[in-house]
């Protein structure tokens, strides 16, 4: 009988994490630090830096993390590992560390600087860069041994960093600075990103096709290598990493848990349910399937499929891509509030307002509309204090949001 059981209990576990592991699935990291910079070899062996020195590693693929000794207490924000021996940490003030072993011991280094450094790239076992505030960039040779400063031509902070080779890589900043090198960094010319918000990451699927992504919900594309950027819709919050597992598909990451998904190359971006809701820093692919997120409060999530949800099945199919209603603002409100919605293309839109307990109190919209972003303003003038919601229908397409009134 005992048998029996034990066997129908692994059955049933087995279909609880076939079900869990459904989207997004949170870890045991083991750290209340804010995490920051991630890198996996592969699909089982990763490396996690983060505040105060955090060094967590894993060589099952985040079913356990294990505390590797830094050597320091700065804030480590990127890592890099070079192969399975060599890796590059770095972080505030100007901190560099490098492992030779696979981060059983780590050694500072000179990095040159004083500023806080954010990411960290090798484009062969030798050339690595980094770059962070003040315009700051240096390059190493001779995989991190030494580290020398290449002239960026601005003074504005660098936060993302992405080389498709050797030669070809671009930087993103703040106030919307792009700038991109083809001769690994000896000269760098500044591209229009058409956005003046802080740009916190980039990402290429090849020489020509990029994104990059920050405050208030920036997202700008490029098909040219950077020559021009386009702005695309998110209806999100700060966002703070972006990573394309192929040509099509790609993850955005951000503030209050944000995880967005696109399957069409970011023609349009929808967001993904989860019960996530701090801040996520950055994003890792190993390969199509298995990836992880790390955030604030040591936050790690982790997926084998890719992160699709059951919610993100019907937009895999096409059913609701680029439609997207943003929370009102202010929220709580008085007496008026912003609503702001988008369609991918010209429909009938029903906007309207219910209390509490489901009755229509006001339509703010009732007709059709061209595609793109549209804002409504909603005046609660003679109306008491509680809960409403704001719901849209558009096409097959129905959202709501809770408004606040407190007055």
């Amino acid at each position: 009988m005992k048998i029996y059981t034990c066997a129908l209990l692994f059955i049933l576990i087995g279909i609880t994490n076939i079900h869990a592991q459904k989207g997004w699935v949170a870890q045991v990291s083991g750290t209340a630090n804010n995490l920051h910079g991630i890198f996996f070899l592969d699909s089982n062996n990763g490396t996690v830096v983060g505040n105060n020195g955090t060094i967590l590693h894993t060589i099952n693929g985040g079913a356990t993390w294990t505390v590797q000794t830094s050597g320091t207490t700065a804030n480590l924000l990127g890592v890099y590992f070079i192969d399975t021996a060599n890796a590059v940490a770095v972080g505030n003030s100007g901190a560099i560390i490098k492992t030779t072993n696979g981060g059983l011991t780590w050694s500072s280094q000179t990095s040159g600087t004083v500023n806080s450094l954010y990411v960290v790239q090798f484009t062969t076992p030798s050339i690595g860069i980094t770059m962070g505030r003040v315009g700051t960039i240096v390059q190493t040779t001779n995989a991190g041994t030494s580290w020398t400063a290449q002239v960026s031509g601005t003074t504005n902070t660098l936060r993302g960093l992405f080389f498709n080779d050797v030669n070809t890589g671009t930087i993103v900043g703040d106030t919307g600075l792009v700038i991109h090198t083809t001769n690994s960094g000896s000269t760098w010319t500044k591209q229009p990103s058409g956005t003046t918000n802080a740009l916190r990451s980039v990402f290429f699927t090849g020489v020509n096709s990029g994104t990059a992504v920050g405050d208030t919900g920036t997202i700008i594309s490029t098909t040219n290598g950077g020559s021009t950027w386009t702005k695309q819709l998110s209806g999100a919050n700060t966002l703070s990493g972006v990573f394309y597992t192929s040509a099509s598909t790609g993850i955005i990451v951000g503030d209050a848990g944000t995880i967005l998904r696109t399957s069409d190359g970011g023609s349009t971006w929808a967001k993904q349910t989860t019960s996530e809701i701090n801040n996520l820093q950055s994003i890792y692919f190993t390969d199509l399937n298995n990836g992880w997120i790390i955030g604030d409060k040591g936050t790690i999530l982790h997926t084998t499929n890719g992160g699709v949800t059951d919610v993100d099945d019907n937009v895999e199919n096409g059913e609701h891509p680029g439609y997207i209603l943003k929370q009102n603002y202010p929220n709580p409100f008085n007496p008026s509030t912003t609503i702001t919605f988008a369609i991918p293309k010209a429909t009938y839109v029903e906007l309207s307002i219910f209390n509490a307990i489901g009755q229509k109190v006001s339509t703010l919209i009732s007709k059709s509309l061209n595609a793109g972003e549209h804002t409504v303003h909603w005046n609660a003038n003679g109306f008491t204090n509680g809960v409403y919601y704001c719901r849209i229908q558009a096409d097959s397409f129905i959202d709501s949001k809770k408004l606040l009134l407190i007055k």
